[in-house]
């Protein structure tokens, strides 16, 4: 597996996975959006050359790392893939400043939730109709040493 910068042509794959991953994934004209405003918070895990995961990271208010979106192909999940992204995402938003990494998880995805606290993620609050369809997210934060 390779974990690299996204590029354009990577884009309609990534709208692919995250249509068979989210409830309400992004649109891809939002996806392009996100890509040229900060490609280098958009990574690709590949396998033979086959995209099978990405993660959309940025850094806001000066100093939080924020992974907006991470999803792996489910014919990839459980193999390492997602780990391999979020290594990679902490260490890039790391070197771009971030002393600390947020994100938000669906209440009702208990395995997301046991993935982000194997990673050292904490969760911080409840986010009430956090997602288009009323469901709560939890927020969670991992925090560099």
């Amino acid at each position: 597996m390779h974990v690299r910068d996204a590029k354009p042509q990577d884009l309609r794959p990534v709208y692919e996975i995250a249509q068979d991953s989210f409830k309400d994934p992004y649109p891809l004209r939002l996806i392009r959006h996100i890509h040229s405003t900060n490609p280098e918070g958009f990574l690709i895990a590949e396998i033979g050359g086959s995209i099978v995961g990405y993660l959309i990271g940025v850094v806001r208010w000066g100093n939080v790392g924020h992974i907006l979106a991470i999803a792996v192909d489910k014919s990839h999940r459980r193999k390492g893939v997602g780990t391999a992204l979020m290594i990679n995402a902490l260490e890039r938003l790391r070197k771009h400043g971030a002393s600390q990494i947020k994100l938000e998880v669906r209440a009702s995805n208990e395995g997301a939730q046991k993935f982000y606290e194997r990673l050292g993620f904490e969760s911080q609050e409840v986010v009430p109709s956090y997602y288009s369809d009323g469901e709560a997210a939890i927020s969670v934060k991992y925090k560099f040493d």
